[in-house]
């Protein structure tokens, strides 16, 4: 970031950024600032809606609606890696789900980590979102 002052007595303040989707949405990143926290009170319910999106594709998936999860983002009109990546969120634990609603998640937490759990074991979701 760069401050300077003008010639008029104004204030010019410069802060490199870059453009980054995240989820289907688009958000400014401070470049050189590292991981971002892209998380704030009012998003909470951003994550509530794509667990419960989660829930309902599976749901989908499930009774047989779609055949697999290509015919299903076909179906949606969605891309199939944003797909894939919601779905993954149906497995949590129920202590991640828990900590979004009542707004108590560490102060670390971002949506990419929470996107990027790999495990189905709930146990190591919670240490991996730093839950345990």
């Amino acid at each position: 970031m760069n401050i300077m002052e003008t010639e008029d007595g104004n204030v010019l303040v410069s802060i490199p950024i870059r453009f980054q989707t995240v989820c289907g949405r688009r958000r400014l990143v401070v470049v050189g600032q590292g991981e971002v926290n892209d998380i704030d009170l009012d998003e909470s319910g951003t994550l509530i809606r794509l667990f419960a999106r989660a829930r309902e594709w599976t749901r989908l998936l499930e009774s047989g609606a779609f055949a697999d999860v290509k015919e299903l983002a076909e179906g949606l009109k969605m891309d199939r890696p944003y797909v894939v990546r919601v779905l993954r969120l149906a497995n949590l634990s129920p202590k991640i789900l828990r900590a979004v609603i009542a707004k108590e998640l560490p102060d670390d937490f971002s949506t990419e980590r929470l996107f990027n759990i790999k495990s189905d074991l709930w146990s190591e979701q919670e240490r991996e979102i730093g839950l345990a």
